[in-house]
């Protein structure tokens, strides 16, 4: 079982990188151009949620969600 506090670390990592990702983008044009450019940079098999999206954006998330928790987790 996950442990309760996972339902809120997690996503809040997730949603992090997304700010780190579009955090140079100083219009919405340019979230829309690099959203574009992201698209095609899916790579499978970093999450369940990422393989469902297809989405590079998102494989930068759950990367990134994924590397905390082993961070988190060898201490």
């Amino acid at each position: 079982m996950t442990h309760p506090k996972w339902c809120i670390v997690q996503p809040t990592w997730h949603e992090m990188a997304h700010a780190i990702t579009y955090s140079k983008c100083t219009t919405v044009e340019k979230c829309v151009i690099l959203d574009d450019e992201l698209q095609e940079k899916y790579i499978p098999g970093i999450s369940r949620y990422n393989d469902i999206s297809r989405d590079g954006a998102e494989t930068i998330a759950e990367a990134f969600v994924k590397n905390e928790k082993e961070i988190k987790s060898t201490g």
